[in-house]
């Protein structure tokens, strides 16, 4: 066992032979000792034989060793990583085949800023408490998943706990949700998976449509329009697209009808609507309609009187015979009654002759209805 510091001093002869086959002793045996040489050189050698024997190298600065190989089985050596507290990658990382795996920390209870701790990158978090924000983890950079033992509100903000869709999220158990702290303390949701697999951001709010063809309508008992008709546009052969019409005529105010049982979705607020009509000549005066609602729920009277009547903006008609006609969006019409949930919605139309040109039947072939939605869907 032998190291040496490599510089042979001027002495006498033997003195000199001894030194020098110190010197190649130190050399053969790779500096072998349970200490370091006294002197170090860089990309020197040294057999450390003290705890597991390893063969180090000394690095380009010399001012640090690099562990080579273990002497007892000459098995290349496995830097070990849990005492090095700032580990670093000199390349891409290579597997060769393995998994990389997280580690689950200890539970986290549920709190405003959320305590999670640097003992995993997988959390379980309990109770019910609503979380604004989470404390500041491995850093920037620093990935966590948490998994949700219940329900709680995760609250959006703009830089402390940035959520999909700037939204809300109400947890339910089994959810699970990624973070990763892209500045100190401040989160970005990068995942949120429901345990229903249902979008976490979905048709919550938003405007949908209901189509009601003139076939779905009846004219009223009193100053109605035309029953449906069916008006051939060509006979062919192939015949072209035959129209289902209610015929509402000039000269006087006209009225149909129509209801819908509103989907659970609504949010029995105001609605809009979008007439289509064709004209039953060559006449481009304008044609308008309004519509007027109630809404009624179980055990209310039928007799309970429609909200006041919103108007289109007249259309001119093109000019040629059943060409199709769309007016714009409505304004907002104002449901009469105390809308709720499951009500039967009564909707009646009108021809208003005083507010529009044309001097031929209007033929309205449906109304789009659009309503504003607060729930993803009808459960």
């Amino acid at each position: 066992m032998s190291s040496h510091d490599y510089v042979i001093a001027n002495d006498t002869g033997a003195n000199v032979r001894a030194d020098l086959n110190l010197a190649l002793l130190a050399i053969q045996s790779q500096n072998s000792g349970s200490s370091e040489p006294s002197t170090t050189y860089a990309y020197q050698f040294w057999a450390d034989t003290s705890g597991t024997p390893t063969l180090k190298q000394r690095n380009a600065a010399n001012n640090a060793w690099i562990n080579i190989l273990t002497l007892s089985t000459g098995a290349p050596s496995a830097t070990e990583l849990s005492s090095d507290s700032s580990p670093q990658l000199g390349g891409d990382l290579d597997c060769n085949g393995a998994q990389i795996q997280w580690s689950q920390g200890a539970d986290v209870a549920s709190a405003t800023a959320l305590a999670v701790l640097t003992d995993g990158n997988y959390f379980d978090v309990t109770g019910t408490t609503t979380i604004t924000s989470i404390n500041t983890t491995g850093g920037v950079g620093t990935q966590i998943k948490l998994h949700f033992d219940g329900a709680l509100t995760l609250t959006h903000h703009a830089t402390d706990l940035i959520l999909p869709g700037g939204a809300n999220i109400t947890t339910a158990a089994g959810d699970e949700a990624e973070f990763i702290e892209y500045a100190s303390g401040d989160y970005r949701c990068t995942n949120y998976t429901k345990a229903t697999g249902k979008a976490v951001v979905g048709s919550t709010a938003g405007t949908s449509t209901i189509w009601v063809p003139a076939v779905a309508m009846y004219p009223t008992t009193t100053a109605g329009c035309d029953a449906v008709a069916q008006v051939e546009t060509g006979a062919g052969p192939p015949p072209t697209p035959e129209l289902k019409t209610l015929d509402f005529a000039d000269g006087a105010d006209k009225y149909a009808q129509f209801s819908i049982a509103m989907p659970k979705s609504w949010d029995e607020s105001t609605i809009t609507f979008q007439t289509y009509w064709s004209v039953a000549g060559t006449n481009t005066g304008t044609v308008g309609f309004t519509l007027s609602a109630v809404s009624l729920s179980s055990d209310e009277v039928c007799t309970t009187g429609f909200g006041t009547a919103v108007a289109n903006t007249p259309l001119a008609a093109s000019g040629t015979i059943s060409d199709l006609m769309v007016n714009a969006v409505s304004g907002a019409v104002t449901v009469g009654g105390t809308p709720a949930v499951g009500d039967q919605v009564f909707f009646q139309v009108l021809r208003d002759v005083s507010e529009d040109t044309q001097t031929s039947p209007a033929r309205l072939h449906g109304i789009k209805i659009f309503f504003t939605t607060d729930a993803e869907n009808d459960d």
